[in-house]
């Protein structure tokens, strides 16, 4: 499965020479190669960052939102994230697949309730 995987800082994708390798720890196996950031783009990412964050923090309706389109995301694609968790965290696949409820599963998460 070896893939590249990029960054990105502030909305641009940044390229860095350096790189590593993205190990499953069951096989000892490289599974994907990650860029290594130097410390001048840890900098300019945790910039962004913070600088995001201040506008991020004073709207709560549209973060929750956002964040909601995340979990509904992130559930869709459960089969597709599976796989990929069992080889970066040698991880059983069942347990890989609990972001998600079983199909069909008419239970609502806690943090899929309306706000109080």
């Amino acid at each position: 499965m070896s893939e590249e995987v990029t960054m990105t800082i502030d909305g641009v994708a940044a390229s860095t020479e350096a790189t590593f390798g993205v190990v499953n720890p069951a096989t000892g196996a490289s599974e994907a190669t990650a860029p290594d950031c130097t410390p001048q783009q840890l900098d300019s990412a945790m910039a962004s960052a913070a600088k995001a964050y201040r506008d991020w923090r004073r709207d709560e309706g549209r973060r929750r939102d956002l964040l909601r389109q995340c979990a509904d995301a992130l559930m869709a694609a459960a089969e597709e994230i599976a796989p990929i968790l069992t080889l970066e965290q040698g991880k059983p696949r069942p347990p890989s697949r609990c972001t998600a409820p079983p199909s069909g599963s008419s239970t609502t998460p806690t943090w899929r309730s309306p706000a109080r």
